[in-house]
């Protein structure tokens, strides 16, 4: 278990909840969401937690897990500003608990879309959470981002260039239905 699961756990322990329901799990903590206007976060103030609520339910979820990542580094003593990469783990590991994730992969192998329904969440989390759980060598790219799950041998714009037209060294180039998106694996990776 990797410190992100760990938070995770932490916070469904002080709630004494077992979910992976962000909304949830803030209420277990005794926290009440409140609408913000806007695309982004606001964070937790006092027993607020301030999230927009535009968008898909997922994205809603995505920004009330993230900001309980925030909470748990809180809790955990670790100062401010926090590293966002730590706290998308966190909020990753809240939606998708490792055990669980285990289990329901095993029952739905690389099916991207079955698992975002068991989950509730995207196939981009649930593609970035398979890197993490499993070790996987494997990239999410998209419009001008590359998220990275593994040691990966090669640069960005390699990755860029597998997503559009793949290659001899890919083995997996998987499209997204959650955006235009696309998972990209090494051929030696899987």
């Amino acid at each position: 278990m990797d410190t992100a699961d760990s938070l995770a756990d932490e916070l469904r322990a002080i709630a004494r909840l077992d979910t992976h329901d962000p909304a949830e799990l803030a209420a277990g903590l005794g926290l009440r969401l409140s609408r913000r206007v806007g695309a982004g976060c606001q964070g937790q103030l006092d027993d607020v937690l301030r999230v927009s609520m535009r968008g898909a339910p997922e994205a809603v979820s995505w920004r009330c897990a993230h900001e309980l990542g925030h909470l748990a580094l809180d809790v955990a003593g670790v100062a401010r500003p926090h590293d966002e990469q730590l706290v998308n783990a966190v909020a990753a590991a809240i939606i998708c608990p490792r055990r669980e994730f285990r289990r329901a992969f095993y029952e739905h192998p690389f099916r991207l879309p079955a698992l975002a329904r068991v989950f509730r969440t995207t196939e981009t989390i649930v593609a970035l959470r398979a890197g993490e759980v499993f070790d996987l060598q494997l990239a999410v790219v998209w419009s001008g981002r590359v998220v990275r799950r593994g040691e990966i041998g090669v640069d960005d714009g390699t990755l860029r260039r597998w997503a559009r037209h793949g290659g001899e060294d890919v083995a997996r180039v998987v499209p997204l239905t959650d955006a235009r998106r696309f998972v990209v694996a090494p051929r030696d990776a899987l």
